[in-house]
């Protein structure tokens, strides 16, 4: 059975929208008018389709509905009298959404945080801090064999801060874009900003570290600077791509759209 007013489907024995909550039992009855044959009783069923809402019902609903369910219910390309549609293309442009249909379907089919955006989230949430705490027990390590305590326990502690800091900051983006919360974006791009400066940062001190020690003749272990130097590398081009993501993606455009 059809709602008059809204046009959504309900079990036959309804007798309240479970849409709109407006009365249908009348309507019921008049479809279930019933012929009494040799004791038989033989349901006459209502041919009619379902009426279309008056515009006024319309234009209530419109101006109760957030801006994501008025392209979704414009996408959804639902057959409306022609003044109920006109209601609702005047509601679309007097709150600036006038977008094709095209684009209203495509903002429902990637909206979510999945494929390349969830793998960000989880690298943030997840795989960046085990890393992390894997270049932070090579930190101290290093600092242990370092034949000037003082010098190293500085470094160490300077190295310790900086990881932690960008860590936990990538960890607070992670969990802003998992939630969908205002500023998402912005606040990744930020720790991206952070993520790129610390790679630049990383591969000048591998350099500096590999010249200084080539013109001291000093005995050090050049795989480890040449693993620091490539390590660098790697998270400035990481940083890059992410920041290619999150400024193109269509994705992140539907997601966290205003």
């Amino acid at each position: 059975m059809y709602c008059n007013y809204c046009r959504a489907l309900n079990p036959d024995d309804s007798v309240f929208c479970s849409t709109c909550g407006r009365t249908i039992g009348h309507e019921k009855a008049a479809a279930q008018k019933s012929n009494n044959r040799d004791g038989e009783t033989v349901k006459a069923q209502s041919t009619h389709p379902p009426l279309s809402p008056p515009e006024e019902d319309f234009v209530g609903r419109y101006s109760r509905m957030n801006n994501e369910e008025l392209l979704g219910f414009r996408a959804a390309n639902f057959t409306l009298r022609r003044s109920a549609q006109e209601a609702l293309e005047r509601e679309i442009t007097k709150r600036g959404l006038s977008v094709s249909l095209s684009e209203a379907a495509s903002n429902i089919k990637y909206k979510g945080v999945r494929g390349w955006l969830l793998i960000f989230v989880l690298c943030s949430l997840i795989f960046n801090p085990v890393w992390a705490l894997i270049i932070l027990a090579r930190v101290w390590s290093n600092n242990s064999a370092n034949g000037s305590p003082l010098a190293g326990l500085i470094t160490s502690l300077i190295q310790t801060s900086i990881i932690v800091v960008i860590t936990g900051y990538g960890i607070y983006a992670g969990s802003k874009l998992n939630r969908v919360q205002p500023g998402a974006v912005a606040t990744v791009k930020t720790y991206l900003k952070l993520w790129g400066l610390l790679a630049i940062g990383s591969a000048f001190l591998a350099v500096i570290e590999m010249v200084a020690a080539d013109a001291t003749n000093a005995a050090v272990d050049v795989s480890d600077i040449a693993a620091d130097l490539s390590s660098s590398v790697f998270s400035l081009v990481s940083a890059g791509v992410w920041w290619s993501y999150f400024k193109r993606s269509k994705r992140v455009a539907a997601t966290y759209s205003s």
